[in-house]
């Protein structure tokens, strides 16, 4: 388990015998993400920083610089990642879903925006059963996993909302039990209010 304060340049984690706090290499305002094998991964305003084996090293990744470049408001809203094995990572982008390979520093689109329903994408989330959950400005895209299996063939299962108009922006996507997944929205009608949706 992972625990960071706001206003901390490490991370402290937790194994349930003990606690190691970890100084983060580059100091960021982005999440610490933990791999089964251990690895952490956060984003940085060039890319990513990677700890493992001990040490953090830095990952230029240039779709993260354009991003963050382009939109002086995206730091506001987290780029999230899902790691998907040793030295792999999924990073989502609000135009599209990368595979980062550490070992080799070479990034693989997986799919665009632009091909599917979702309009704007904002999280990655896993969910039951190694599933990965994609929310978007227009719905949710489940993708089956694990994550290391997937591929620009892999098929996305897409669930729109009925009336985009006046609910929209889905994020926090949760899944439980199996196949329901609640998620935050906002509503048009409710002055920027935000609800819970739920898929069933």
């Amino acid at each position: 388990m992972l625990s960071r304060s706001a206003d901390s340049s490490s991370v402290l984690v937790l194994d349930g015998y003990s606690q190691t706090e970890i100084p983060l290499l580059v100091e960021t305002s982005y999440r610490v993400y933990q791999s089964r094998s251990a690895q952490l991964w956060s984003v940085t305003k060039e890319g990513l920083q990677l700890y493992h084996g001990g040490e953090w090293s830095l990952h230029s990744i240039p779709e993260i610089r354009n991003e963050l470049a382009s939109n002086p408001l995206r730091p506001l809203r987290q780029i999230t990642l899902l790691p998907a094995e040793v030295h792999h990572v999924l990073i989502l982008l609000s135009d599209r879903l990368l595979d980062y390979d550490a070992t080799t520093q070479q990034t693989r689109t997986l799919r665009q925006v632009q091909d599917t329903q979702l309009g704007e994408f904002m999280e990655i989330q896993e969910g039951v059963d190694e599933s990965i959950w994609i929310s978007g400005m227009f719905g949710l895209a489940q993708i089956p996993g694990p994550a290391r299996r997937i591929t620009p063939q892999t098929e996305w299962k897409e669930f729109i909302l009925p009336n985009t108009n006046l609910v929209n922006t889905l994020q926090r996507a949760f899944e439980f039990p199996p196949g329901r997944v609640t998620a935050s929205a906002n509503s048009i009608s409710a002055n920027g209010s935000r609800f819970l949706v739920r898929l069933v």
